[in-house]
Formats: C-alpha cells, sequence, structure tokens
C-alpha cells in the first residue's frame, strides 16, 4: 500500500495561520498601544484589502489540474491500486458512507471535534487573562504569539507524528495541552512561564485542524473518507461559534482560570473519545 504523508502535508498548508498570528499578534499589541484599537483595527482591513485579497486571486486554485498539475503520488497510485470493474481507479479501502453515519464512534468524533475547536477558542482569552494577573498589553501580545509558534511548530511535527502513529498524535496533542493550559494557570509565577505554557497550548490548537482529520482517517479509511469528514467539520465550526460567546459567559460569571480548567476537562474528553476511536478501529 502506497504511504502518503497526509499528516505533513495538512500541516504545512494550515501552518500559515500560526505563522500570521506569530507577526501580526505583537504588531496588533503595539499599535492598539499606540493608536487605540479602532484605528488597529482599520490598518488591519486595509491590509486584508490591498495585501491578502489580490493574493488569493492570484494564487488559490481548486484543483491541481488548474495549474498543470496531478495530485501528488497520482502516478504510484496508478501503478499500485487496482482498478474497480467500471474501469476506474479505485479509491481504497475504508468505511461505507452510509455504514458510517450509523456507527456510534461516528457521532463520538463529531463530540470530538466539537470539543477540541471549543477548547483552541480560549486562545481568544489568553491576552485578557494575561492583563488580569498583571502583565502588560505587550507581554500578553507576546504570549499569544507564543501560543501562534506552538500552532505552527506543532501543526507541521503533528502531521509527521501522525503519519507514523495516529495514537502517538492523539497523545501529543492532548498531553501538551493540557500542559500548556496548566502553566498558563501557573503564569502568575512569571512571565517565561506563560510563554512556554502558550506554546504548549498552541499544540492543542494545531490539533483541530491536523489531529482531527488525521484521526477520522485512520478511523473510517480513504474510501469516503471526504464525505465523512466534512459532516465531523461541521462540528469544528459549531464548537468554534459556541465557545466563543460561551467562554466570556463563563469567565464573566467565574474567572479566566476557571474556563481554562474547563478547557483541560475538554482535552481528557477529547482524548478519551480519540483513544477510544482507535480501539474500535482495531477491534474491527
Amino acid at each position: 500500500m502506497v504511504q502518503n504523508p497526509y499528516g505533513v502535508f495538512i500541516g504545512i498548508c494550515s501552518a500559515g495561520s500560526g505563522i500570521g498570528g506569530v507577526l501580526f499578534n505583537p504588531l496588533a499589541g503595539f499599535l492598539i498601544t499606540e493608536y487605540g484599537w479602532r484605528m488597529t483595527y482599520l490598518i488591519f482591513g486595509i491590509i486584508i484589502m490591498v495585501i491578502v485579497t489580490p493574493i488569493l486571486g492570484l494564487l488559490l486554485r481548486d484543483y491541481p489540474e488548474d495549474k498543470g498539475l496531478k495530485p501528488y503520488g497520482e502516478a504510484e497510485l496508478s501503478d499500485t491500486v487496482p482498478s474497480r470493474s467500471d474501469g476506474k481507479q479505485s479509491t481504497g479501502d475504508g468505511v461505507e458512507y452510509a455504514h458510517a453515519v450509523r456507527m456510534p464512534i461516528f457521532y463520538g468524533l463529531i463530540v470530538f471535534a466539537f470539543l477540541m475547536n471549543a477548547t483552541a477558542t480560549l486562545n481568544v482569552f489568553v491576552p485578557t487573562y494575561m492583563q488580569e494577573i498583571l502583565f502588560s498589553v505587550e507581554q500578553a501580545s507576546f504570549v499569544a504569539s507564543a501560543v501562534m509558534v506552538g500552532v505552527t511548530v506543532g501543526k507541521v511535527l503533528l502531521g509527521m507524528i501522525n503519519d507514523r502513529s495516529t495514537l502517538y498524535g492523539i497523545l501529543t496533542t492532548i498531553g501538551l495541552g493540557i500542559s500548556g493550559l496548566v502553566l498558563l494557570l501557573m503564569g502568575h509565577i512569571g512571565i517565561t512561564l506563560s510563554i512556554i505554557g502558550g506554546f504548549l497550548f498552541g499544540w492543542a490548537y494545531a490539533g483541530v485542524t491536523v489531529q482531527t482529520p488525521m484521526l477520522v482517517r485512520s478511523v473510517f479509511g480513504n474510501k469516503n473518507y471526504a464525505q465523512i469528514y466534512s459532516n465531523v467539520s461541521m462540528a469544528i465550526a459549531i464548537g468554534g461559534a459556541i465557545a466563543a460567546g460561551g467562554w466570556g459567559l463563563l469567565a464573566d460569571a467565574t474567572s479566566y482560570g476557571f474556563i481554562f480548567i474547563v478547557g483541560i476537562v475538554f482535552l481528557v474528553l477529547s482524548g478519551s473519545i480519540g483513544l477510544f476511536a482507535l480501539y474500535i478501529r482495531r477491534k474491527t
């Protein structure tokens, strides 16, 4: 069977968001301090309109054929994957979509995706939490940048880890994410501890776009992966939408430290679901 580095490709393609966070979080902190948040919003809007939008128009394409290319590994697959009876290339082993949606673990992975992105949304509250424990805006922006460094590094390395073992990928994502939140809760001890905690928490954030699709592929295979993952990925968007407001309401009623503790619980639940999903796959 051809081994393609799916995880590495997913990690590289999604790492741009982390790089952008590393660069623009300190810039945003500086601009807010010097000119206020309204002017900062205006500056960032101009950057998106003048730089990002034209680049998307020039470079973004839907299919490799649009650039005169073929999908990676197509030649190798054509030599190794047998054709179907209708003459078309087989898409590989895996669970039929109609069967997958009747499996309890399918809905378990939906919960996994929901909890992962809900936890990742805590990233929005890291700068405010840092200021609450008496760090400056600039220091808070550096911790936020550390999170995005963790996202960038985590996406690529998690992809590499998952290409070798989805089990190790889950353990790394959940373990480092929990460690990061624990260190952030201890961040009042010093800014260095907070920066390390932010970096480690970034790996859990990275797991949303790397660990989730790799886990779905490992459990259900390649055959109907796109259709199955499209359903699971809906929970990512829903988790982020609900958590963005939910965390804020919960923080107002309790504290920012408390919502980080709830985030740790969410990661424990996510990890348990992911490990159970792999157990079910191996059993069947």
